[in-house]
């Protein structure tokens, strides 16, 4: 091997290595701001069960599971978009089986489902899967302008 061959293969060799580290560091500068899309879930044997509240980060958009099998009261089940509406709110009474799914859309940020088993006499699991969302993303009502 000539020194202007081994020179051209060092050379490629380090700008491959460079290519490698930039993409490995802007993969990790990204692992920090935008995940995975995160679910939650709310599941028991009716009253005793009690109240149970879930929080997660999401997107505009999830898909809400709801399994119910029993009968007796409703089970309550709400859920609190990232600007704290409600964009699903059920207090239907179940008798016989539920197994069913449904988008819900509301504003980014911080999501709350809210299930409670009221006077419910069976079993149930209530799931909220967001679609997407970002980690450290602030929601709208916390970011701020700085004067220039």
């Amino acid at each position: 091997m000539t020194i202007g061959t081994a020179g051209t293969a060092l050379a490629v060799s380090l700008a491959m290595w460079s290519s490698r580290a930039i993409a490995a560091a802007w993969c990790a500068a990204c692992a920090a701001c935008i995940d995975l899309p995160a679910s939650v879930e709310a599941s028991g044997s009716g009253v005793s069960t009690g109240q149970q509240r879930q929080t997660v980060g999401c997107g505009g958009s999830a898909t809400l599971d709801r399994y119910l099998a029993g009968g007796g009261g409703p089970v309550a089940i709400t859920i609190l978009d990232g600007a704290g509406r409600a964009i699903y709110d059920d207090h239907t009474a179940v008798n016989g089986e539920v197994n069913d799914s449904r988008q819900v859309g509301g504003t980014s940020g911080l999501w709350t489902l809210a299930v409670n088993p009221e006077g419910f006499a069976g079993q149930f699991k209530i799931a909220l899967h967001c679609h997407s969302w970002l980690v450290n993303a602030a929601p709208p009502s916390e970011i701020t302008a700085e004067p220039r």
